[in-house]
């Protein structure tokens, strides 16, 4: 059986008001990301918009990620066109 929400909790959590974990410790059930969006969309309510800190540790690690990804990315290409007969 899925667990049922209340209107005034789903548009707490689109506003950015509360947590899914703070939902969850409210209700006492289990709340899944996924079962949140469908809440929202049956609502017709936005995602809920958090401010990002942008020196945080996960930002910071996307951050190194993706420039590695690119420079692996330019390296092959490199190798790949150092490699072609001209």
């Amino acid at each position: 059986m899925l667990p049922t929400l209340g209107k005034s909790l789903v548009e707490a959590y689109s506003q950015g008001k509360m947590t899914r974990r703070e939902i969850q410790d409210q209700t006492n059930q289990i709340i899944s990301f996924g079962f949140l969006l469908g809440q929202l969309h049956k609502y017709n309510l936005p995602l809920p918009r958090f401010p990002v800190d942008r020196q945080s540790e996960g930002v910071q690690l996307i951050k190194q990620l993706t420039q590695k990804a690119m420079l692996e990315s330019l390296v092959k290409r490199f190798l790949v066109l150092k490699s072609t007969p001209h």
